[in-house]
C-alpha cells in the first residue's frame, strides 16, 4: 500500500492486488454501503492517520475510489471550512450520496466550544440520553445512538440530527468512525450527566 500526501486537505491511497487480498476485499463485490466497505475504509483511514497525521475523523470527507491494475487507488478528501458540506462516497464509477443513517451510531464534531454549547441547549433531555460527549485533538465529539428505542419515530430523529448538522463542523460518514473516538478521545459526558451538563450550559446562559 502506498500513501501520497497531495495537498494538505487531500490524501491517495494506492492498493495492489495482493494489498487487497491481505485485506480479504474483493473489490467487484462490494457495494457503497455494505459493512466490508466501511470495516475496510475504517481500516484505511486509521493507517493513513497513524503514518501521516491526516485527521479523517474530525470533519466530513469525500472517498473516491477507481480501478488501478489489478487494484485500486482511492483518493480521500476533507471537506474545507465554508465549502458545501455533503458527503460522497465513489465506489465502482458511481458517485453515490450519503444518507442519513437511521440506525447505529452518528459521530457529530465541533470544533467550536460554543457551537458544542449551542448545540446541546437546543437538543431534549431525550436525545442525550441516546448521547455522549467526546473530546479528541481539541475536537468535540458527541455520538449519537440512532438504534434508541427513543427514536421509533423518525420525526424525533429527523430533529435532533438537524440540530447537531446546523451546529456542528461535520459528521463522519463510515458507521465505525466512532470506534475511534471511543478508543482515542477522552469521555465528557453521556446519558443523565449529558443532561446536567446541558442544563448547566442552559442556566449559565439565562
Amino acid at each position: 500500500m502506498r500513501i501520497e500526501r497531495l495537498a494538505e486537505n487531500k490524501v491517495k491511497v494506492t492498493l495492489t492486488g495482493d494489498d487487497l487480498i491481505g485485506y480479504d476485499i474483493n473489490v467487484k463485490k462490494l457495494s457503497h454501503n455494505s459493512t466490508e466497505l466501511h470495516s475496510f475504509l475504517f481500516k484505511i483511514m486509521e493507517t493513513i492517520h497513524e503514518e501521516t497525521g491526516f485527521n479523517p475523523y474530525n470533519g466530513q470527507i469525500v472517498v473516491e475510489a477507481r480501478s488501478a491494475g489489478d487494484g485500486i487507488s482511492i483518493i480521500i478528501s476533507k471537506i474545507c471550512k465554508g465549502e458545501r458540506q455533503t458527503v460522497e462516497t465513489v465506489i465502482k464509477g458511481h458517485r453515490v450520496r450519503a444518507r442519513i443513517r437511521e440506525e447505529g451510531i452518528n459521530t457529530y464534531y465541533f470544533e467550536s466550544f460554543d457551537d458544542m454549547c449551542e448545540a446541546l441547549v437546543n437538543l431534549n433531555n431525550e436525545v442525550h440520553r441516546c448521547g455522549s460527549l467526546y473530546k479528541l485533538d481539541g475536537v468535540y465529539c458527541y455520538l449519537l445512538d440512532c438504534s434508541n428505542p427513543f427514536f421509533r419515530s423518525k420525526s424525533e430523529l429527523y430533529a435532533a440530527v438537524s440540530v447537531l448538522a446546523e451546529f456542528s463542523s461535520g459528521n463522519s460518514v463510515f458507521p465505525m468512525q466512532h470506534i475511534h473516538v471511543e478508543e482515542h478521545g477522552t469521555l465528557i459526558a453521556e446519558g443523565e450527566s449529558l443532561i446536567a451538563m446541558a442544563d448547566g450550559i442552559k442556566k449559565s446562559l439565562s
